[in-house]
């Protein structure tokens, strides 16, 4: 087969990002289950290519954000209250945790397209395109995280000033159902950021591509969630334990041990993310993975 790369097919494609995804497309199956089989099997098949990167960035990431704030609150073993640390340092510890995320969800974004392609992977090719990304992918999960906040203490304040213990759970299970739905509707965001450069439009692109889908997609992300979440919890107590020792060996092995946790559990969502891209894409658009890897390389 040709590889399309003329302009016109090329800019048939970019055109996408200004346009609402068909409505009327024919109502296919998700395919969760295979999705999250997938989402192991490139995972198992690529270890170094893919927690090796998103490693690095965690480690970098916790040693600076240990800088500001200090090593136990980097590491989640010391509760602070607001104001103990300085502004600006609260602001940078949470600027660096969303451009980690970022970061690593635009590389495994292109690096999930060519393991499930068979191509070689190809990791200095995806560092420029991550970069250029995760600024707007940066940006735009801190807009959503403020968008959450705003919606949150207002509710829960709400439940606390009834003392009802009532409506305190029905307040946490309609958050969970609101969470888990509205992670749904912009969970493509970071692929379609940096696959097809959708820039500060890719939550509007998201919702377009997720409409129809999100409970479907919520099958497959709670499950691998709760995977990826289980790392960190194994970890805790030892990082615990590494941290009492009170030596530069013992830190060093804590930063280690939760940067490497870190990045197994972001790492594992973030392919099942860029795979539930590419499949709306195929649903919605008729546009396989060959073809996007085509155009847009």
């Amino acid at each position: 087969m040709q590889k399309p790369d003329n302009h016109s097919v090329r800019q048939f494609y970019l055109n996408q990002l200004n346009r609402e995804t068909p409505a009327q497309a024919s109502h296919q199956s998700l395919g969760s289950g295979a999705l999250i089989g997938q989402s192991f099997r490139i995972m198992l098949r690529h270890p170094l290519p893919v927690l090796g990167p998103a490693f690095l960035v965690c480690l970098a990431a916790l040693l600076l954000t240990g800088v500001l704030v200090g090593f136990e609150a980097a590491l989640d073993l010391d509760e602070q209250t607001f104001g103990q640390t300085s502004f600006v340092a609260d602001i940078t510890s949470g600027a660096l945790d969303l451009t980690v995320f970022a970061i690593i969800a635009a590389v495994l974004a292109q690096l999930t397209r060519d393991a499930k392609l068979d191509r070689p992977l190809r990791l200095r090719g995806y560092v420029p395109p991550a970069l250029a990304a995760a600024v707007p992918i940066a940006l735009l999960n801190g807009f959503l995280a403020i968008v959450f906040v705003m919606i949150l203490v207002p509710a829960f304040l709400a439940g606390i000033f009834t003392l009802s213990t009532t409506v305190i759970v029905l307040f946490g299970l309609g958050m969970l159902v609101l969470g888990i739905w509205g992670y749904a509707v912009v969970a493509v965001m970071p692929p379609s950021v940096v696959i097809e450069g959708a820039g500060f439009r890719g939550l509007h692109r998201s919702a377009a591509l997720t409409r129809s889908y999100r409970w479907p997609m919520a099958l497959a992300i709670v499950p691998v969630w709760v995977c990826s979440v289980i790392p960190a919890l194994a970890t805790a107590y030892p990082v615990d334990l590494l941290m009492t020792m009170e030596t530069p060996a013992g830190l060093g092995a804590a930063i280690v041990l939760y940067s490497a946790a870190n990045a197994l559990g972001v790492s594992l969502l973030s392919i099942l993310v860029s795979l539930i891209y590419t499949r709306l894409r195929e649903i919605k658009e008729g546009v396989g993975l060959d073809q996007i890897a085509s155009v847009f390389d």
